[in-house]
């Protein structure tokens, strides 16, 4: 079984109109919403072994943001491949993980992340910044999947979501989000 986690980096910020579309950083509320996902991904159980990140910088700090809340055994690689990456280029740079990870995050953008979750799922998310689908595939090899497998993904969470949960549950320690 293995265990794949597609993240939208944070909300960027659009603040210094000379940046480069790939320099963009992550605004406050991008920085927050990262952290935030990382320590619910970590609550449920739910910890990456393998992070691959596309090399944005938007991307890459929310991927970093990501890791500063996990394990220490979590890995980071950055791809460059992954920047505004098409299904198809995902799919190729998950085949090509390492199968001693059980458990991947792929950091990256959309439209490509909305795109391959349509495929597998057939669901039409709104692939919200810092948002997070997780799929279950009964593979061994990461190489296995495919385009269009018809694979419902077992969670879809988004920042405000969580957010709502915990203030609709007064007992549960906001801290732990």
């Amino acid at each position: 079984m293995k265990r794949l986690l597609l993240m939208r980096h944070g909300k960027s910020s659009w603040r210094d109109k000379t940046l480069a579309d790939f320099d963009r950083p992550l605004k406050h509320r991008g920085e927050r919403a990262a952290l935030q996902m990382g320590k619910f991904l970590q609550s449920q159980s739910c910890v990456p072994s393998l992070i691959i990140s596309s090399s944005a910088e938007r991307a890459q700090a929310t991927a970093r943001l990501v890791l500063s809340v996990l394990p220490e055994q979590t890995e980071l690689e950055l791809c460059d491949d992954l920047y505004h990456a098409l299904p198809k280029t995902i799919l190729r740079v998950i085949q090509q993980a390492n199968d001693r990870h059980d458990t991947l995050l792929i950091v990256g953008h959309n439209p490509g992340l909305q795109e391959l979750v349509f495929q597998w799922s057939g669901e039409a998310v709104d692939f919200t910044t810092a948002a997070v689908a997780h799929f279950e595939f009964p593979v061994d090899r990461w190489s296995e999947l495919k385009l269009n497998l018809n694979q419902p993904f077992t969670h879809f969470w988004k920042p405000k979501e969580l957010d709502r949960e915990a203030t609709d549950a007064p007992n549960q320690n906001e801290s732990s989000l």
